[in-house]
């Protein structure tokens, strides 16, 4: 089952697709979606009948410029991950 993790880094929307399933987990009008000193962002999304967890790393001193770590897991266990923007 194909999983993939995208966000807009201008809007702070961020999508997961599982398979057909398609789940928002940061909406551009939410202002907490812009704000945030935590270099830790977790996202808690049910797909396909599955838990699927988002966490987003990113660093402490300009973070905003900088690669961040993401990775997603399925019930707790690590389905993929990725480093970038």
């Amino acid at each position: 089952m194909p999983v993939a993790f995208k966000r807009n880094g201008m809007t702070g929307r961020a999508i997961l697709k599982v398979g057909d399933g398609t789940a928002v987990l940061a909406s551009p009008w939410n202002p907490m979606t812009h704000v945030g000193l935590s270099t830790t962002t977790r996202w808690v999304a049910q797909l396909a009948g599955r838990e699927f967890t988002v966490v987003k790393e990113r660093a402490r001193f300009f973070g905003g410029t900088r690669n961040c770590q993401v990775v997603i897991l399925a019930d707790g266990v690590e389905v993929a991950s990725a480093v970038g923007y």
